[in-house]
């Protein structure tokens, strides 16, 4: 049944014809049929070589992945194997550490109170012990840290002694940082009691610095981590307040004493010993380990903690020139009302006395001269420059009108410098409407006979106080600037007393030309 409905399928008409072609029908059938199992089998056939690649490729993966988990765990028991020597080896180190820490700490004990060997080891021999050097605060602090200092680079060779070159700095410094670790607290306290109980500036600036220096020592044997030198950095931490605060006492209590100005117009005992100080702790050793920011910051708090006080104090001393009767010499001649001096000076009088300048000239000279040995003090020294310039523009111009006054040429060049034209006003020599006196022929021809005698002994008409100038720089410039200012207003004179229209007519044989006078005074 199942054939006959296949045949029926192919064959529809019961023709002759289609009986006759029945055989080749099914035939053909039968090829299509063979022809599509074929290409179904050739369709199966490539999907099972495909999934053959795949598989190889995953088998390949796979034992590229085995072959990685063989290293991974070989790798993972070698760790596993480092890990535990390490810890093994750490628990070495940390054995040996506390023993060596034991040793180093009962040496450092004995040091100090037994006597210690200078040599390799750390047997107590019949040396002095250290405490015996307690009255020397600067010895007894540098013998510890120098036992200190040794005791750490003989650690770090016995370490390095131990291991390999190869070996952890990490490590290393943990291994001599357990070591160092119990030398922390017997150096910190002695060390304080030390700097607590010491009160002189200068000791403990070089103690500050001793402890700067070991600091760096200490840090570079043991690290930045170490508690040695943590416990260094505190302790010069410490010392460099406790600096400041001795030097800031020791600074008021020297210029607290009430004193009057000395005569000769030099800075006071207490001044002086204040600028001594000074320069004690400026010619210490410096502090060469130090940072260039931080050298200069501690170098301006320094000069800045004594400078500020003796400024103040040499105006306190100044402003007492009024209060004390000074010795004849030094008195200088009554004057009147001096008029303006002539330029270059702009800027107004001076509010001190010639006094009190003279003496803030000398006292300002010499902390110039301590603070010029200093780094980093260029905005101390600029300051005190300031006020030594405004000083000896003060005093020049006092002088320049000391010489015009005591010469009779000080109506004259006033009334120059207020302005004269022959033309608009008349002869100079006859004005009547001057408040001026000195401006008449007769007075022009004795002023300048005494400006003639002054020239031939400039010296003559110094002001006494300026002979109490201690410095020769500002008394050299000072005299110089005096001759540039006569010498311009005795230009503008002699241009005056030349001219026909001011009525100057017989005292021309007795005047002497600019460049006489220059050769005169500036050449002196």
């Amino acid at each position: 049944m199942e054939s006959l409905k296949v045949i029926s399928e192919i064959y529809h008409n019961n023709s002759v014809r289609d009986r006759r072609n029945l055989r080749s029908s099914i035939e053909k059938q039968r090829l299509q049929l063979a022809d599509s199992v074929l290409n179904d089998i050739d369709d199966f056939k490539h999907n099972l070589d495909d999934l053959s690649s795949e598989l190889d490729a995953m088998l390949t993966s796979c034992e590229t992945i085995n072959s990685k988990l063989q290293a991974s765990k070989s790798r993972m028991e070698k760790i596993v194997m480092e890990t535990n020597l390490n810890q093994s080896r750490r628990y070495v180190l940390d054995e040996y550490a506390n023993a060596r820490r034991k040793v180093i700490a009962e040496a450092f004990i004995n040091a100090l109170t037994v006597g210690w060997n200078s040599g390799s080891g750390f047997e107590p021999v019949a040396t002095k012990p250290m405490e015996l050097q307690s009255h020397d605060p600067l010895r007894y602090a540098g013998d510890m840290l120098a036992w200190l200092h040794q005791a750490s680079a003989s650690e770090r060779e016995y370490f390095k002694s131990l291991t390999s070159d190869k070996v952890e700095i990490e490590l290393m410094h943990d291994c001599l940082n357990n070591i160092t670790n119990g030398l922390a607290y017997p150096l910190q306290l002695h060390l304080e009691q030390l700097l607590v109980t010491e009160h002189s500036a200068v000791l403990l600036y070089k103690i500050n610095n001793i402890l700067q220096f070991y600091s760096s020592v200490i840090m570079n044997l043991l690290g930045e981590k170490c508690t040695v030198y943590a416990t260094l950095s505190e302790l010069q931490s410490l010392s460099w307040n406790l600096f400041i605060s001795a030097l800031q006492q020791e600074t008021l209590n020297l210029l607290s004493e009430s004193e009057f100005p000395r005569h000769d117009f030099m800075p006071s005992t207490s001044a002086l010993e204040a600028c001594r100080l000074l320069e004690a702790i400026l010619t210490c050793q410096d502090m060469s380990y130090a940072a260039p920011d931080v050298r200069q910051t501690k170098c301006e708090q320094i000069v800045e903690v004594v400078v500020k006080p003796l400024l103040e104090h040499f105006e306190t001393m100044a402003g007492r020139f009024g209060e004390v009767a000074l010795p004849p010499s030094r008195k200088t001649s009554a004057t009147t009302v001096s008029p303006a001096p002539p330029p270059p000076p702009s800027a107004g009088q001076s509010v001190w006395s010639t006094e009190a300048q003279v003496y803030l000239l000398n006292c300002l000279n010499s902390v110039y001269a301590s603070l010029s040995r200093l780094e980093f003090t260029g905005v101390q020294i600029a300051e005190i420059s300031q006020r030594l310039e405004d000083l000896l523009s003060s005093l020049t111009a006092e002088q320049t009108q000391h010489v015009l006054f005591r010469t009779n040429l000080c109506g004259l060049w006033v009334a120059l410098q207020r302005g004269h034209d022959p033309q608009v006003n008349g002869p100079l020599s006859i004005r009547a409407d001057l408040p001026e006196a000195g401006v008449s022929e007769p007075e022009v021809q004795n002023a300048i006979a005494a400006f003639n005698a002054f020239l031939a002994s400039p010296d003559s008409l110094d002001l006494p106080e300026l002979q109490s100038i201690a410095y020769p720089r500002p008394r050299n410039t000072i005299r110089k600037r005096v001759a540039d200012q006569l010498h311009t207003a005795y230009t503008t004179i002699y241009a005056a007393l030349t001219d026909p229209a001011n009525g100057y007519e017989s005292i021309e044989f007795a005047l002497k030309t600019p460049q006489e006078v220059a050769e005169l005074i500036l050449n002196a």
